[in-house]
């Protein structure tokens, strides 16, 4: 049985190498949909397809050595699952699983984000070319035209112990930089925060410079996050 183990735990591997692939490619995609270069989606959907294909390959050999375990072990159809597989493996196999399936949750919560990601941003886009469709059609004179000031998307986070709801500003564009947008427009958020009974605004951001902007004009530092890739 440990032989079997071995060569699953190999495959399993395999296949998280080929998931960590395709999540490269999701997060190319957020790149370009958040420049809004929609037209060169399509490479990348290209090298999706090839990679899930590769992946759905993977997995039928997977199913092939579990149905070989489970005869092995006269289970039936009981499902052979993460503890299960980590259990009957001897060390150090069993630290190897352990630490396997530990990373298949971080890249599970992952992939969760970046698709939850990927769909809002689309759903912008569709709404943001409908909304400009519309302020064209309202141009009249030859000289009138439509200025873009970015878009904004926000998303809720409750807390679990006080249940306070708070407005995330995470994701902002504009078609300039520099010109603290987020600052100008920060009381049309409180008023849609205020009227729809949220506690707080937040807002998270790799540049440092703008803490001493937010500080200034009113916001504090709640809590700093450091990571670092494994």
């Amino acid at each position: 049985m440990q032989p079997l183990l071995s060569d699953l735990l190999e495959l399993l591997r395999y296949e998280l190498e080929k998931y960590y692939e395709l999540l490269k490619i999701l997060y190319a995609e957020r790149s370009l949909l958040v420049e809004r270069k929609v037209k060169e989606l399509e490479v990348l959907i290209k090298e999706e397809e090839t990679t899930i294909q590769k992946i759905q390959r993977i997995e039928i050999t997977r199913d092939e050595l579990l149905a070989e375990l489970s005869t092995e072990l006269e289970i039936g159809d009981q499902p052979l699952n993460a503890s299960t597989l980590t259990e009957l493996a001897d060390e150090p196999l069993k630290s190897e699983y352990r630490h396997l399936f530990a990373r298949v949750e971080r890249i599970k919560r992952e992939f969760e984000f970046i698709n939850d990601t990927n769909k809002q941003l689309l759903q912008s886009e569709q709404e943001y070319v409908s909304f400009l469709v519309d302020e064209v059609v309202k141009i009249d004179e030859p000289g009138d035209t439509y200025q873009d000031d970015g878009f904004c998307i926000t998303t809720t986070e409750v807390d679990e112990f006080t249940s306070e709801k708070t407005l995330l500003l995470w994701l902002g564009w504009t078609p300039t930089r520099g010109n603290k947008v987020g600052l100008v427009h920060t009381q049309f958020f409180l008023d849609i925060a205020k009227e729809n009974g949220y506690a707080k605004l937040e807002l998270r951001s790799k540049i440092k410079e703008i803490g001493k902007y937010l500080i200034d004009a009113g916001w504090s530092i709640d809590t700093t996050i450091y990571s670092r890739r494994v």
